[in-house]
């Protein structure tokens, strides 16, 4: 009875443990975790435990073992996002249309989706951020999701155009004024064209619509959904702190709060040395 009470419940453990240990290495881990499980119900008994003893220290071993493994899967998958996130790309002024001073001590690093309404919720959030933070400046790069195009990425190729043809002031007067009006997941905004805003911040008709048709406007746009790729976002917003003298990154989980996200820096910033 005992015996088979405790298989089972390694049974269950190592199912749990399977997705990460693939099905051949569960089944080798099953085949040798029984054998070391009659090994220890023959030796617990030696101690003259009673069958619910027994029971309780099976149990409650199997359970420390399962907390065990997912910690060090918890901590490997921590390790691998840190050594994707030292691919990070620093701010450069000759790529990044910059928010904040140019030398700041911290950059926080966004790729975004303009049509992600998750961006559209954080891009308050960040700027609240940067103006009560003036050691942190900010670059706002592109990663539009399949699933929200062709809309994501002709804003994002809008707001290339206004940068390049105007100025930094203008990139973020049109970031600003599309994520405010933006219906997002596709939609765009109601009754205005990615053209129209941008010739409301200052862009000509014509201007506006042959960068809109530039293929190396586009490949700049690709070229920073990759680099974001390379750095480990998959979805948006995907957001970095950068402590610049020291190359050291803070990944932020998503759209956090204003709160969650002061005290994450706050503590990124204690730690290294700030």
């Amino acid at each position: 009875m005992l015996k088979q009470w405790t298989i089972t419940i390694g049974l269950i453990a190592i199912l749990v443990l399977a997705g990460g240990l693939g099905t051949w290495a569960a089944q080798a881990t099953f085949e040798r975790s029984s054998g070391q499980m009659n090994d220890l119900e023959n030796r617990l008994r030696e101690l003259g435990l009673t069958e619910s003893q027994l029971q309780n220290t099976i149990a409650q071993g199997i359970e420390t073992f399962i907390i065990d493994q997912q910690m060090a899967q918890a901590r490997a998958e921590q390790e691998r996002q840190d050594a994707l996130a030292a691919r990070l790309r620093p701010i450069n002024p000759q790529e990044d249309f910059i928010a904040g001073s140019l030398n700041a001590e911290f950059s926080m690093i966004e790729y975004s989706d303009y049509e992600c309404p998750f961006c559209k919720r954080f891009h308050a959030t960040a700027r609240s951020f940067v103006r009560d933070n003036v050691s942190v400046n900010w670059a706002h790069r592109h990663f539009p999701l399949p699933n929200h195009n062709p809309m994501a990425t002709q804003a994002a190729m809008g707001a290339e155009c206004v940068g390049y043809l105007a100025d930094a002031a203008a990139y973020w007067a049109y970031t600003d004024a599309y994520y405010e009006r933006t219906r997002s997941s596709g939609r765009g905004v109601e009754g205005q064209t990615v053209q129209q805003l941008m010739e409301e911040v200052g862009v000509s008709s014509a201007d506006a619509q042959t960068c809109l048709n530039d293929p190396q406007i586009l490949a700049r746009v690709q070229a920073m959904t990759d680099e974001g790729q390379a750095a480990g976002v998959s979805g948006t917003p995907g957001v970095f702190i950068r402590h610049n003298p020291t190359g050291q990154v803070m990944r932020i989980p998503g759209a956090v709060p204003l709160p969650q996200l002061q005290a994450s820096f706050n503590q990124f910033r204690a730690s290294v040395g700030g």
